[in-house]
């Protein structure tokens, strides 16, 4: 019986991270595409910014080299907000700032507020002159 409800348990866990992940995906497309609405500029997802690392940035400018991170765990402790992860992080986004990228960084409850809209355009306009 014990088993049984494990596994169910396990079942139950694997169906809620998936049901998350792709919430999550939804929720980074249509800031993508509002993204680009607003800003008048192709807005990459993923985007692979390195030839040796398999660094990637959550969204980019690719034309204005700029990049926007979306920092999850904050309030969770998750694994970028952590020693080991944190560290990386920053070796990540200096080595962005050495090839010519401005990395923006917001957290996904930022992703609905015309504030970052507005940020994210200030620094197109900035970059475009």
């Amino acid at each position: 019986m014990r088993t049984t409800n494990r596994f169910q348990k396990s079942q139950y866990d694997a169906l809620n991270r998936k049901r998350a992940n792709e919430a999550r995906a939804r929720q980074y497309e249509l800031f993508r595409r509002t993204l680009e609405s607003f800003t008048g500029c192709h807005v990459v997802a993923e985007h692979k910014f390195h030839d040796t690392r398999k660094w990637r940035l959550d969204f980019a400018i690719v034309g204005l080299k700029i990049g926007i991170e979306i920092e999850g765990g904050v309030w969770s402790c998750g694994a970028h907000t952590r020693g080991k992860g944190f560290i990386e992080d920053m070796e990540k986004y200096n080595a962005a700032v050495t090839f010519g990228w401005v990395i923006l960084r917001f957290t996904p409850q930022d992703l609905n507020k015309i504030t970052t809209f507005e940020t994210i355009k200030k620094v197109v306009e900035l970059k475009k002159d």
